[in-house]
């Protein structure tokens, strides 16, 4: 007769720590590692102040961002310098309620400034929610439905793609600028649909990209088995796992957005400057560095205060991004 003897294995603490955890998501994981990316979350938060900044520009705002008149014009002055510049001439001495100084009408930088911003992010994000719309919705079904209809739209797609950008956008303002749709909130409505109509191609060939990995999968191939319909498949199951790659391409459609409105503000084909005493969308970024260029030698900050703004949120955004792309991705431990 054998007689066999086990050994009873008892875990250790950390072991009895680690089973006693709760498990953690997806989502959860990845918001763990995006904070351990110091730089990323150092963008996060100055983003999140931008947002703060262009929700309450009205009152944060030292002064109105509009032309002054009458003896507001006389009390800022002419080119009044930064607030820690003094000069022989009183009227353009610093002044620490004009921080950046003022511009040739005696315009308050800081405060046109901090209303540039709401613009600038406006104009970020209203393209991007657009531009993943359409994307997401062309690449889904192209990927999924396949066949002649996966070849039609990537043929359309391959079109829109290879048209240049920059140029469109300066055909399309210049085109539109002077009508009804053109003059629409200052030229914001047309800015978002030139911006929408180039960028949702590149999503839209990602999320293909995607879908055509995806719908091969066993949870997919499970789902077909068990008789889901193909619509439930394409969303309850396809298309939550695209929103990894989905989000990375949101963050950095933004910046994009930013610097192609500024480019054309800085051509004098982008947002109309309305200087009006209520205006909600007095002035971008870009507009403020065209007209701060020709006040560098008398006023620099004219021109430096909206080129580092400029700058500082795409950096922001690039690095949020680049953040992102690693905290999604299912390999990053």
């Amino acid at each position: 007769m054998t007689t066999t003897s086990s050994t009873k294995v008892v875990p250790s603490d950390d072991e009895l720590e680690l089973l006693s955890r709760p498990p953690r998501s997806l989502w959860g994981d990845a918001w763990r590692r995006l904070r351990r990316n110091k730089l990323a979350m150092i963008s996060l938060i100055y983003l999140i102040i931008l947002v703060f900044v262009a929700i309450f520009a009205g009152p944060i705002s030292p002064q109105s961002p509009g032309r002054p008149t009458g003896m507001e014009l006389r009390e800022r002055g002419t080119f009044r310098q930064a607030a820690w510049i003094t000069d022989a001439d009183p009227r353009r001495t610093g002044d620490w309620r004009f921080v950046l100084g003022t511009d040739s009408a005696g315009g308050d930088i800081f405060s046109r400034l901090i209303y540039g911003t709401r613009v600038s992010l406006i104009v970020g994000f209203i393209p991007m929610i657009l531009t993943l719309l359409i994307g997401v919705i062309v690449g889904l079904i192209s990927g999924f439905a396949g066949g002649w209809v996966d070849d039609l739209l990537m043929r359309f797609t391959d079109v829109v793609f290879a048209l240049p950008g920059l140029l469109f956008f300066i055909i399309m303002q210049t085109a539109f600028g002077a009508t009804a749709l053109g003059k629409a909130f200052n030229g914001l409505l047309l800015l978002f649909i030139t911006l929408s109509i180039v960028s949702w191609a590149s999503v839209a060939r990602l999320v293909r990209g995607q879908v055509l990995s995806l719908k091969e999968k066993e949870f997919v191939e499970a789902a077909r088995a068990v008789g889901v319909s193909r619509t439930a498949i394409l969303i309850k199951h396809i298309l939550p796992n695209t929103l990894g790659p989905i989000i990375v391409a949101g963050a950095f459609i933004v910046p994009n957005a930013i610097i192609s409105e500024a480019v054309l503000s800085y051509l004098g084909i982008g947002i109309t400057p309305d200087l009006s005493p209520n205006a909600p969308f007095p002035t971008s970024w870009g507009n403020m560095i065209l007209l701060g260029q020709g006040a560098i030698n008398s006023q620099p900050w004219a021109l430096a205060g909206p080129a580092i703004a400029l700058a500082s949120i795409t950096i922001a955004f690039v690095a949020l991004g680049d953040g992102l792309r690693d905290a999604l991705d299912p390999r990053e431990q």
